[in-house]
């Protein structure tokens, strides 16, 4: 593993952890969180394969307020293929991207139907 990153949590006492080389944090179920790079880094993440409900969610700048969340059921898809779909619903929709308290409107771009389909073939 190399560089450096931190896992920021929502609703927790714990509020980040950085990430550093041979770290292992535990995120409990049902706690959001994100991982946010540092440097250019590598950090693998474990989850179950089917692990039931996941979700997905944004959050106004202030990181109070949730914007928008959208669940999926990982019996029925990969994760990964839950989150894309989910941010196709979210990223071009202006009405849901904007924060109720704050007015920010969350940032949008990621590679989730790569990471997917990377995952995909590991499984086949």
């Amino acid at each position: 593993m190399s560089g450096q990153a931190s896992v920021e949590f929502k609703a927790t006492s714990v509020v980040s952890h950085i990430l550093e080389p041979s770290d292992f944090v535990y995120v409990p179920a049902g706690t959001p969180h994100r991982l946010m790079p540092h440097t250019e880094s590598v950090q693998l993440r474990y989850k179950a394969t089917q692990s039931g409900l996941e979700g997905i969610a944004w959050y106004g700048s202030d990181r109070g307020v949730e914007v928008w969340r959208e669940e999926c059921d990982t019996a029925q898809e990969l994760p990964r293929e839950g989150c894309w779909c989910a941010c196709q619903m979210f990223n071009p929709n202006n009405a849901k991207r904007v924060c109720g308290q704050c007015g920010a409107t969350p940032p949008t771009g990621v590679r989730w139907p790569e990471i997917a389909a990377a995952i995909r073939s590991e499984q086949d």
